[in-house]
């Protein structure tokens, strides 16, 4: 069962037109207790009230009894009250929003993936290009030198050259 309170309820669902309610609820009745107890006219009243609650303070209207300057508390409360629930709102409307173009774009993520896949495929082509340089290098020394030396049948040194070169020109970047 749901015990809380229907103005709870309202401000859970819907902060910024119950908070704007509620701030107009406390700016008329002010301006109407501050017209009886000042002194002067109802419209003077909104306008003290609506200057108090914005907390602008002009100071051409100004509760000159210590019941008016309480009452002026309560709507400087509810007006900085008020400012921060619909800055919060908007605040929160904006991230939900980027959050939902967040998820809109899980193609680029996608895209991002298949750019890092195919990054780590070409470093680990240059690599292998880069071992076959050392493999031919080897395989062309082992050739001279065994020719300088004198040596014999060269056929394996020349196929080891062989296939270090056609490994190289397999792995080329």
């Amino acid at each position: 069962m749901n015990r809380s309170h229907p103005l709870a309820r309202s401000f859970s669902t819907r902060p910024v037109p119950t908070m704007l309610g509620l701030l107009l609820g406390v700016v008329v009745v002010a301006a109407g207790i501050f017209s009886i107890v000042e002194e002067v006219s109802y419209l003077d009243g909104v306008w003290w009230a609506l200057v108090t609650a914005t907390t602008v303070g002009y100071g051409d209207i100004s509760p000159k009894t210590v019941g008016m300057r309480m009452v002026a508390v309560v709507v400087m409360f509810t007006g900085i009250l008020t400012a921060a629930v619909v800055t919060a709102a908007f605040a929160a409307n904006i991230v939900s929003s980027r959050l939902q173009t967040v998820n809109d774009t899980q193609a680029i993520d996608d895209d991002f993936d298949y750019v890092i896949e195919r990054v780590q495929q070409l470093k680990h082509r240059y690599l292998d290009d880069e071992h076959g340089d050392d493999r031919v290098l080897a395989a062309a020394e082992a050739l001279i030198a065994s020719h300088r030396n004198g040596g014999g049948d060269l056929t394996p040194r020349i196929d080891a050259l062989d296939v270090a070169i056609q490994h190289q020109a397999a792995t080329d970047a």
